[in-house]
Order: structure tokens, then sequence, then C-alpha cells
């Protein structure tokens, strides 16, 4: 949705094989910066769960919840994020 409405791009764009024609682009997207800031927060999120987790009263739920959404949002955004390098790199 980031790309379609922020950066405008058209529908036949976002579609294509191994990667879409969209993330081809040279110029920084604002679909990057939106990855960019929830690869930040992912890693934020699981170094504050790993700190719960090892000062924490009850170290099991306290840390679990932090710990897997980041470690979700970051691998989303890294994996997301180095597709788009690759598009770019192999334009």
């Amino acid at each position: 949705m980031v790309s379609k409405f922020v950066d405008g791009a058209r529908g036949a764009d976002l579609i294509g094989s191994p990667y879409p024609p969209f993330l081809k682009r040279t110029v920084p997207l604002a679909l990057d910066w939106f990855l960019l800031a929830g690869l930040v927060a992912g890693f934020a999120l699981l170094v504050f769960g790993f700190v719960v987790v090892r000062v924490g009263r009850y170290p099991r739920t306290d840390g679990y919840g932090a710990t897997l959404t980041g470690a979700i949002l970051t691998a989303l955004s890294g994996t997301i994020l180095f597709i788009r390098l690759w598009g770019v790199l192999h334009a």
C-alpha cells in the first residue's frame, strides 16, 4: 500500500518476476524508509525483549511478545529490503 499510494506506482509495476519492476528504481522510495523504520523498530523490540528476559520477574511471559514481534518485524523488513537492493543492483 505504501508503494501504491505514496510513491504512485501503477498496478502493472507491482507485478513481475523475479521481483516487481517497481523495485528497480534507483531513487530512494518512501517504501525504503518505511521498511528501514520497521527494521530499526524490530531490532529495538528484540533488544528490549532480550533485556526483559534477563531482568524481568517473569522472563518467559514478559519477553516473549516483544521478542516474537521484533523477530517477525525484522525478518519481514530485512527480506523485503534485501529484495529491493537485489532489484536495484541487477536492474
